[in-house]
């Protein structure tokens, strides 16, 4: 296949036995220059996967597919009229014809689930919940969940969190076939980074993120801490040419008296991004709505950063006993908490490098235990426990 055109053609060796499917939401670009949450944490899972020679994901067509991962990109028709997913979907099963994958993962999508199991039930399925399956289509009720849990010889929940979600309302036996397995970040330094007194926002600029909150709590306290400094990275979409929305504009409008203390970078690739987790003293997740995990605060650890976040959804999970969890009740709270600890960590050196040994020396959130668990359930779901 020619992932630059979406030109799809049949697999080059693979019997379809042999082929374990990855299928990314359309939006979803596994590219570096776009890459978001989903696609990354499908590349880092494949890369280091007992069965990645075995592996292929497919998705949009994009210039440059994401390093060390078989690519095939799928074509929509009639998109227009059936919308994204179910494009997608009838994409996939064009390009797969008659042939039957051993086994197809499906990357937060519930009704691609559903429009594949009824035209081809013969495929085994899992689901990989990414975000909480009572905000999505054929997964809100009870009733849609139990139809995909009948529908997938499994369900993955990137939180305990999520999990819950899910199996809200079901009988408990359903529990058995739904896992929780954190996203793991690649820790890539063998000794904890030099930090800079660098305060690192990363995630998309929206208002449940907290971003406003933030940056009145920096404004607040800065300048009377000169050498300090504040960076915020990123958009609404993971796009770096994605205009600036009024939300934005008023947030860098709020930093500007700061001057040279604030920058706010927009969208920058993932590498770059994990550069400025190595130098920041401190990383800031302050969101305001329930996260399903919050990567960026898995991301912040593997830094060995000091961690502040909140108590939404999933993240006191990775964050309990290794970052500073608020709560984040309202925004007003949320600011004078965001003050008040970053005004204690920047005055207390000791303080400080407590909390970043924490996240250095307390970081169970590996790439190679995500994969141990994702091969595990993988095996088990295509019988391959005494392989």
């Amino acid at each position: 296949m020619d992932s630059k055109n979406g030109a799809a053609t049949h697999p080059e060796s693979a019997s379809e036995t042999e082929t374990l499917d990855i299928l990314l939401p359309w939006k979803e670009h596994f590219e570096a220059h776009r890459a978001g949450a989903v696609a990354l944490c499908v590349q880092e899972a494949v890369r280091s996967s007992r069965f990645r020679d075995r592996t292929r994901v497919l998705g949009s067509p994009v210039s440059s597919p994401l390093a060390g991962v078989r690519f095939e990109a799928i074509k929509q028709h009639y998109a227009w009229l059936l919308g994204r997913n179910r494009a997608t979907a009838g994409g996939y099963l064009g390009y797969l014809g008659h042939r039957r994958p051993s086994l197809l993962e499906i990357e937060n999508r519930p009704i691609i689930v559903r429009y594949i199991a009824a035209r081809r039930p013969d495929i085994p399925l899992i689901l990989y919940l990414h975000n909480d399956p009572q905000e999505m289509r054929a997964a809100r009720s009870v009733r849609d969940r139990q139809q995909l849990l009948s529908a997938c010889r499994a369900i993955i929940c990137v939180s305990e969190y999520i999990r819950q979600r899910f199996l809200e309302g079901l009988p408990s036996e359903a529990g058995t076939r739904v896992h929780t397995v954190i996203t793991g970040v690649q820790r890539n330094m063998d000794k904890p980074p030099i930090k800079h007194k660098e305060i690192l926002f990363v995630g998309r600029v929206l208002p449940v993120k907290g971003v406003m909150e933030l940056a009145r709590a920096a404004t607040q306290i800065l300048p009377s801490h000169p050498d300090w400094t504040l960076t915020l990275v990123g958009a609404p979409r993971f796009d770096a040419n994605t205009p600036l929305t009024t939300y934005q504009q008023d947030v860098e409008s709020l930093l500007r008296p700061l001057g040279s203390q604030a920058r706010a970078t927009g969208f920058l690739p993932h590498e770059e991004v994990m550069e400025l987790y190595a130098r920041a003293a401190i990383a800031v997740v302050p969101s305001t709505w329930n996260e399903p995990l919050g990567r960026t605060a898995v991301e912040a650890l593997a830094a060995g950063c000091a961690l502040v976040t909140t108590n939404r959804g999933g993240l006191p999970e990775v964050a309990q006993g290794r970052g500073i969890v608020l709560p984040a009740e309202d925004s007003e709270t949320l600011r004078r908490n965001l003050a008040t600890t970053l005004e204690s960590l920047i005055s207390d050196p000791h303080q400080l490098s407590q909390l970043q040994s924490r996240a250095w020396d307390d970081y169970p959130f590996t790439v190679d235990a995500m994969v141990e668990s994702l091969d595990a359930i993988k095996a088990q779901v295509m019988g391959l426990m005494h392989e």
